[in-house]
């Protein structure tokens, strides 16, 4: 299963994949999983960029955030 979030913070990147996270385990343990068999096993968090041209045609990235997945 995934938990994925993205946000133009870092800090609120994080603090709402762990939000995600645990409501998810929450949710897996409810359904009869034992709580001490849920692991993480990787995570990435990545920058991202919207391309754009400007008004003399030259391309340039300009920053939109995080995403952790």
């Amino acid at each position: 299963m995934d938990v994925s979030t993205s946000n133009y913070s870092y800090d609120k990147t994080k603090e709402n994949a762990k939000i995600a996270a645990n409501e998810l385990s929450e949710a897996i343990v409810r359904s009869g999983f034992i709580e001490k068999d849920l692991k993480t096993t990787d995570f990435d968090i990545n920058t991202n960029y919207r391309r754009y041209k400007n008004k003399n045609n030259n391309y340039h990235n300009k920053f939109t955030g995080y995403k952790l997945s």
